[in-house]
């Protein structure tokens, strides 16, 4: 299942939608994973408005498993229980967390946590757009959060109390799956605003530089991102020549992002979506 990038999202039960809000949100919750243990997903999202169009994107992710976190940065850091950590090869909850790079110049950051029985959480820090996507591969018999449950309930994605089918009503379903105040706050910077009770923002809450536009010298048009995305799935087609297009940079391209999704049972979710309207 999962992913999307500005940001744009794949559920487990194969719905695509992007948000273009900033805040803390839950990606997948799963509390009975490893014989209660639990595992949780939590993406950190940051608005863009001084580029046309507005977009946001994924800027850090948090991972927990029972009382280890994780967090890694759009700049490929990662964070174990609040350290730095570097190595290749590191425990993390009773599993193990590898590094490797992947892209243009290894430039991609990519973190692969193996929870076991076919479970897999990826991270992909892309160092280049300063943005993060991840995978989670899998069963979780127990799932909730913004990617929806990972198998047998249908199309439907459900409200946090599961009583209202809340698909097509993107904006909608994402704050419901905002970080609560009584929720575990995963990121090392645990009061970047906005935080739960105040809602996601629709507009940038700092000025950020125009770092993901105009990577490259010349004016990316129509015709070369589409030859760059030729490549990709037919579901992240579109989203793949909008990014190329706005963030400036042909190589954005070659992220696994934009293919990887086409293999069966894969969630992906992204960075970025910035030429996708929003609801608000």
């Amino acid at each position: 299942m999962c992913c999307t990038s500005d940001p744009h999202f794949k559920t487990f039960n194969d719905q695509y939608f992007s948000f273009h809000g900033e805040c803390d949100l839950v990606l997948m919750n799963s509390r009975g994973f490893s014989s209660r243990l639990g595992v949780r997903v939590h993406a950190r999202t940051k608005r863009v408005d001084n580029s046309n169009p507005s977009y946001s994107f994924i800027s850090s992710v948090a991972v927990q498993v029972g009382s280890d976190v994780l967090e890694v940065l759009q700049n490929g850091n990662l964070f174990i229980n609040g350290n730095l950590n570097v190595d290749e090869m590191s425990p993390f909850g009773g599993y193990f967390l590898k590094r490797s790079y992947s892209g243009p110049k290894k430039r991609i950051v990519v973190y692969s946590l193996d929870l076991h029985g076919g479970k897999v959480i990826t991270i992909h820090a892309n160092t280049i757009a300063g943005m993060v996507f991840v995978d989670i591969d899998g069963h979780f018999e127990d799932s909730e959060g913004l990617l929806g449950p990972s198998s047998g309930k249908g199309n439907s994605l459900f409200s946090r109390d599961g009583l209202v089918d809340l698909s097509g009503h993107w904006n909608t379903y994402a704050e419901d799956w905002q970080v609560r105040e009584t929720e575990p706050k995963l990121f090392k910077d645990k009061d970047r605003f906005p935080q739960h009770p105040v809602g996601c923002a629709y507009g940038s809450v700092e000025k950020q530089a125009l770092r993901h536009r105009r990577l490259m010298n010349d004016e990316i048009m129509m015709e070369d991102a589409t030859e760059v995305c030729a490549d990709a799935t037919d579901e992240m087609r579109e989203f793949c020549i909008f990014d190329v297009i706005a963030i400036g940079d042909k190589n954005l391209a070659k992220d696994p992002f934009y293919t990887v999704s086409k293999q069966k049972g894969r969630n992906r979710l992204c960075h970025h979506c910035p030429l996708l309207r929003f609801e608000k």
